[in-house]
């Protein structure tokens, strides 16, 4: 009966998202049947059926994922249909006092139930299993944000609407145990939207801003180690204090510190961590301003010590 209405709802779906009330209905029935089929599985509806079905409900949507991705109606349809194109059950939104989508999605799931510890992406127990089909529409609607220039992504990150779906797409993709070939395609997104030049915004811009800060952090936990290290070395070295006393630009900090604290066995990760520390204690006024004032930058600051110090006296 669900396949049903999706099917009677497919030629209508891009306008279906962008409406205020019908969005809602549209992550409902996405969200119940992300629901049914990790829990009762096909059962015994045809596998190329259902495919189809949800093939021709979501596909109008992706289609013009460029501009229904900065709709804030249809964002969060994108965001429930990807989750279901990933095989991932729907992902509880916070609803902050000042939202202007107050409506909560039944049978979604909280994002820190399904983070994999210390991984920070999307773990592959909460998966179920999806058509193939299913992440090649995922993997092409990716390759289309690719294929924009990287100015115009990067106003998308400092759009709270459009700049969650980059993060969701993050924390998913990056485990590629859940979409095979997943992180290649996010490490080429990130590079091209943190591909800066004089007239686009910088790395520190968008980390004080508030949904550039939610992209960042999301970039510091999940992406290949590789680009971790290559963002500190070309930004973030010899600027971390001001990325410390920053009140947005901090959490990006975090981020980094968190990631770092568990990568401290890398050569790397070894060689860059003196400088970072010196730079956040070499005033101590300053830093004292930070044990007031910024108390999660100190708590992996001081995470992270401890693991240098393990690794140092070890070496020693």
């Amino acid at each position: 009966q669900l396949l049903d209405i999706m099917a009677r709802c497919s030629p209508y779906s891009v306008f279906l998202a962008s409406n205020r009330h019908s969005s809602h209905v549209q992550q409902a029935m996405i969200s119940r049947f992300c629901y049914l089929i990790k829990f009762d599985g096909l059962k015994d509806l045809d596998e190329l059926y259902v495919c189809n079905t949800i093939l021709e409900f979501v596909k109008p949507i992706f289609n013009e994922i460029t501009t229904l991705i900065s709709d804030l109606n249809a964002s969060h349809v994108i965001r429930s249909s990807i989750c279901l194109l990933a095989g991932i059950p729907t992902i509880a939104e916070k609803k902050g006092n000042d939202s202007k989508h107050r409506h909560s999605v039944s049978l979604s799931e909280p994002l820190d139930r399904l983070i994999e510890p210390k991984k920070f992406y999307i773990k592959k127990s909460v998966s179920f299993d999806v058509p193939e089909e299913f992440h090649e529409i995922l993997g092409s609607a990716v390759i289309t944000l690719i294929d924009l220039n990287s100015n115009d992504l990067q106003q998308m990150i400092i759009d709270p609407t459009s700049s969650a779906v980059f993060s969701l797409l993050i924390r998913i993709l990056t485990n590629q145990d859940i979409i095979l070939g997943g992180d290649m395609l996010i490490e080429r997104l990130v590079n091209k939207i943190l591909d800066f030049n004089e007239s686009s915004t910088s790395l520190y811009q968008l980390a004080c801003d508030r949904s550039g800060s939610y992209f960042l952090e999301a970039v510091f936990e999940c992406c290949n180690i590789s680009i971790v290290y290559n963002l500190i070395n070309n930004f973030i070295l010899t600027n971390v204090l001001t990325y410390a006393l920053n009140n947005t630009a901090n959490f990006v900090l975090q981020a980094l510190l968190r990631r770092l604290s568990f990568h401290i066995l890398d050569d790397k990760a070894t060689n860059i961590y003196p400088s970072i520390f010196t730079e956040l204690t070499a005033d101590l006024s300053t830093f004292s301003q930070l044990i007031v004032k910024k108390a999660g930058i100190i708590l992996w600051l001081i995470e992270a010590s401890s693991n240098y110090g393990l690794i140092y006296n070890d070496s020693n």
